[in-house]
């Protein structure tokens, strides 16, 4: 999800007069696009900033992403920081640099992104998730579910199909609980209409969520041409009780 965030990103500030640079050093303005997943991710944010600052105090740092929301991390690193920026707000960066522009868009998904590869791209269908897994702090980071229409996820899907992209995937915190927000479309459904785009391509999705995964979804995957044959499934325990307790809602029978 960070890294098609980061390509709509970079394709937005290119389209309002920014240029890239190679080096992080000679910027005057640095994205972090973060993850709060993992410790691990969360540790290398406060590092990233530090860096960065002490190398160029003129510098300013704009944190994006799953951390952008978390009243703890603005304790830590608040001071260091100079805009923290929901991802799903993704405009607002343009008031931040003083640049005054029509916005043309309604989500931030209708951005077009700037792909990193000609081969692979991802396409997001949905941003947030609804499950508040006791260990997880997606819901609070990310919101709740959004789903986008799933006219719009096609048409994505069929231009890079004529684009030549060889491989594209569905993505979103929890696929598979996906609802078209205006018709009655699930995500099994949405399969089904994305395996019907002509062109030649593998189609791929994650992540799924275990309990969401339905008969109907099962009989799609196998009658699908395009969808590989590749379920990524995170069951996360074995035992009955550890799985209540991480208010997974399944049980290792199901």
């Amino acid at each position: 999800m960070n890294e098609a965030d980061s390509q709509r990103m970079s394709s937005f500030l290119k389209e309002n007069g920014l240029q890239s640079v190679k080096n992080a050093t000679d910027a005057s303005l640095l994205i972090i696009n973060t993850c709060g997943v993992r410790q691990a991710a969360e540790d290398r944010t406060y590092s990233l900033v530090k860096k960065y600052k002490d190398k160029n105090k003129d510098i300013k740092i704009v944190i994006m992403g799953c951390l952008a929301k978390r009243k703890d991390v603005k304790e830590k690193i608040g001071q260091k920081v100079d805009l923290w920026l929901e991802t799903t707000k993704m405009q607002d960066i343009l008031s931040f640099l003083n640049k005054d522009k029509q916005i043309n868009y309604n989500d931030y998904l209708d951005i077009k992104p700037e792909y990193s590869s000609n081969f692979t791209a991802f396409v997001p269908i949905g941003n947030g998730c609804n499950n508040f897994c006791t260990y997880c702090v997606v819901p609070y980071a990310r919101g709740r579910e959004i789903y986008r229409k799933a006219q719009d996820i096609i048409l994505e899907v069929e231009q890079l199909a004529r684009k030549g992209f060889k491989e594209i995937t569905l993505i979103a915190q929890n696929v598979n609980s996906y609802r078209d927000p205006e018709k009655d479309i699930n995500f099994a459904q949405l399969l089904k209409m994305a395996d019907n785009v002509e062109g030649n391509f593998w189609l791929r999705f994650f992540t799924s969520h275990p309990k969401d995964v339905s008969d109907e979804l099962i009989q799609t995957m196998a009658s699908c041409q395009k969808l590989c044959a590749h379920l990524h499934l995170p069951v996360q325990a074995g035992d009955d009780e550890i799985l209540r307790q991480m208010n997974r809602k399944y049980t290792s029978g199901h």
